[in-house]
Formats: C-alpha cells, structure tokens, sequence
C-alpha cells in the first residue's frame, strides 16, 4: 500500500482531519449501510483517539489469498466494544493454516482498510521512520 506523502503533507495543516487508506476491495460480504456504519464509527473512534484503526472481516471460508489479522479479543475498546487491539498481521495462509485460523474466533480477513488522523499518522512516522 502506498500512502501520497503531498496529500499527506497537505493534510498536516488540519492535524485533526481523518485519513483513508484503501488497499482493496474487500467488504467480506458486508452491505453497503453496514460498511458505511462501520467506517463511520472508525472516523468517530480516531476522532477521540490518537488510534490507527484497521479493518478485519469475519471470515466466511479458508481463504489464502488474503493476509488475516489475529486481534486480542479479550477486550474491547472501552469507546467502542466493536473494536480491538491487533496482535498480529499475518501473511496469505496456505489452505491447512486458512482452515486454522477461520476455527478460532480472533482471526480476521486483512481488509487493507486503515483510518487515522493526520496527526496519529505523522507522529507515527516520527517516531518509527524519522527519515521520511
């Protein structure tokens, strides 16, 4: 996923506005008003929060070619129960480790959808990639 550093240098003058990266096409079989509700609280949740929000879709079937995330389902977010702290990104399974990761309920398809705002972002790269 590549992120244009001019927009985001551009948004650094409104360090409170909200950013989208969309890496693909990925709804996992969401509706269209469910995916609108569901982006909606992400922009309200790093409106309140200094949080980069990564979408993860329950997996209906062993897929290898999405990446999975393994959140930390043990407890949700206190603003939002509908969100959780990522333990890991995982890369494309092979079919025997798809069909280990959809038994366990903490494995998501890696949607390639991100949200954060313009501040979270650039303090991020401060602080992990200083060179950019």
């Amino acid at each position: 996923m590549a992120i244009d550093s001019k927009k985001l240098q551009q948004q650094a003058d409104d360090l409170s506005s909200r950013i989208w990266a969309i890496a693909n096409d990925l709804r996992g079989g969401m509706d269209a008003n469910e995916f609108r509700r569901v982006i909606k609280q992400c922009l309200r949740f790093t409106n309140e929060t200094d949080a980069i929000v990564t979408l993860g879709m329950k997996p209906n079937r062993p897929e290898t070619g999405y990446g999975y995330i393994q959140a930390d389902l043990r407890v949700a977010s206190p603003r939002n129960t509908e969100i959780y702290r990522v333990d890991q990104f995982k890369e494309k399974p092979d079919l025997a480790t798809a069909q280990q990761y959809i038994k366990q309920n903490n494995f998501f398809w890696n949607a390639g959808i991100f949200i954060w705002s313009a501040s979270t972002i650039i303090n991020a790269f401060r602080v992990y990639n200083p060179a950019i």
